[in-house]
């Protein structure tokens, strides 16, 4: 289930702003290594602490 949300909502950006979508991938093609992968780890953090406040409010 958390899979398919999240394919639902990647694919809203390139839907509904195609434009956009290709100038974000451009540059982040071009960002620093290091950057990306600060970026990943908060975006593993926040998905983490999404599922746990998620969890316990079930």
């Amino acid at each position: 289930m958390v899979l398919g949300f999240t394919i639902l909502i990647e694919g809203c950006m390139p839907f509904f702003t195609p434009k956009l979508y290709k100038k974000f991938t451009a540059e982040i093609s071009q960002a620093d290594e290091k950057i990306l992968r600060i970026l990943g780890f908060v975006a593993i953090i926040i998905g983490l602490l999404i599922l746990y406040y998620a969890k316990g409010r079930l």
